[in-house]
């Protein structure tokens, strides 16, 4: 390789990395592939046409040296910025009854939403009637909580058995399952709920710290449309979505007499023989508060 040609060479490569970095600045790091694209693309263009690569690396060394005077002198500005406006927007990962809670439902529908999200994941066991009324029963992992006298020991012992089963227990839910301990063989209705409630509504105060309410009411209902449409398609497991069905209801959205036809075909693996889904529903939301 001669002189002139390992010259050339150099001088691409130049030109390429600077149209990089260049890149990099002006777009604040986005765009990884197109930036490599178009540097490649212009370096062999350099090494082709050497004359014109030497004056766009000549050009580009001072434009990308004002670029970084531009970026250094206005860093703590954008710096500031973000601080200043970071937050709204919207809250995602909520669970349908907490979805529930910020649409501030009543506290029957929200009891309905929080029970089927423990019973889709096996923190109670069942349901029994008895004399027009509804008990319900803790998984056998959970019910050794009862017999321990330390309400932070029960918390710790529930924590671990959802652990193993693969699980979140949220500290609404938590609360929840410690009522159910405390009231064990007592029918719905017959105890308050009103901690649950209360925790229920502080946790989703404080998930929604920052977010904007009304960008977040307006997602979930879109979310809720899309998964609907979706189990329609036959995309969805429904069995993943109760909740989202049932939330769905009784925000008396435009896809609520679709959420109705599903509910009527979804039959929960953890309801018990014989029982119907609508029916149970219905049962739970008329026996509790």
């Amino acid at each position: 390789m001669n002189t002139d040609t390992l010259v050339n060479v150099i001088v691409s490569l130049f030109v390429g990395l600077i149209v990089w970095w260049g890149g990099f600045r002006f777009f604040r790091g986005t765009g990884k592939k197109l930036r490599l694209f178009v540097s490649v693309l212009v370096a062999g263009m350099a090494l082709i046409f050497p004359d014109i690569g030497r004056i766009v690396g000549f050009i580009g060394l001072f434009g990308v040296l004002a670029l970084e005077v531009w970026y250094n002198k206005n860093k703590k500005d954008f710096s500031y910025s973000q601080l200043t406006y970071e937050g709204g927007g919207i809250r995602r990962g909520l669970l349908p009854v907490e979805v529930g809670a910020l649409y501030s439902l009543e506290p029957s529908t929200l009891f309905v939403l929080g029970l089927v999200e423990i019973f889709q994941k096996g923190f109670v066991a069942g349901t029994n009637v008895r004399g027009g009324g509804l008990i319900v029963g803790l998984d056998k992992d959970f019910q050794t909580s009862r017999e321990i006298l330390s309400p932070k020991l029960r918390r710790e012992n529930r924590q671990e058995a959802a652990y193993q089963k693969k699980m979140l227990l949220t500290p609404s839910e938590d609360v929840l399952l410690e009522i159910f301990g405390q009231n064990n063989g007592k029918s719905l209705g017959e105890y308050s709920i009103q901690p649950w409630i209360d925790v229920l509504n502080r946790s989703v105060i404080t998930k929604l710290s920052g977010y904007d309410k009304v960008e977040t009411q307006g997602y979930y209902k879109e979310f809720i449309a899309h998964r609907l449409k979706g189990i329609v398609a036959g995309y969805f497991n429904p069995q993943d979505y109760i909740g989202w069905m049932i939330l769905s209801r009784h925000l008396g959205d435009k896809n609520d007499q679709i959420a109705l036809q599903l509910l009527k075909k979804t039959r929960p693996s953890w309801l018990q023989e014989g029982e119907n889904f609508l029916d149970w529903l219905n049962l739970v939301s008329s026996v509790s508060w």
